[in-house]
């Protein structure tokens, strides 16, 4: 009996170093929020990026809700809220998705004709559109820059001004 009591004691003593300790592989963050405007107007839907200047970074991402609102998370995981400290460069994207039909053979009557495509061929193509201007969502073309530091709070807001890049 008293063995199987010591037993547990060990047990439970290991289970509390165990789970009092810090992961290896949590990587400690700074919360990072912001907002993303094109021409001041709250844009919903944009993928934030903030992508590392040297090697040793890694990404966070966010994307802005109906007021254009974003909060990043690591790459290091969902639990991760925020970016590393360091130097970054933002992109910005924002995607629409559509399907369609176009480019499947028809007949006379406008109707899809299956003799006339290939087997096992896409019945329906996904055309992707990019709703901001493409120097955004290049790392090398991005105007922002963003610095996450550790002694103030890491607030980038971003605006995109289309009358600038059309």
């Amino acid at each position: 009996m008293k063995r199987i009591r010591l037993l547990c004691w060990g047990l439970l003593y290991l289970l509390m170093i165990v789970g009092c300790t810090k992961s290896p592989y949590t990587i400690p963050v700074q919360y990072v929020e912001g907002t993303v405007t094109v021409d001041r107007v709250p844009i919903k839907g944009v993928n934030v990026t903030f992508v590392p200047k040297n090697s040793e970074g890694e990404l966070a991402t966010g994307v802005t809700d109906e007021h254009g609102k974003y909060r990043l998370t690591s790459a290091n995981g969902p639990s991760q809220k925020g970016a590393l400290v360091g130097d970054y460069s933002v992109t910005l994207r924002k995607i629409e998705s559509t399907k369609s039909n176009e480019g499947i053979p028809r007949d006379e009557d406008g109707m899809p004709d299956p003799t006339q495509m290939r087997p096992n061929a896409a019945r329906v193509m996904v055309v992707v559109k990019q709703l901001l201007p493409v120097v955004y969502n290049n790392v090398k073309t991005t105007p922002f820059n963003a610095t996450v530091d550790k002694k103030r709070k890491n607030v980038f807001n971003f605006d995109i001004d289309t009358q600038f890049h059309e």
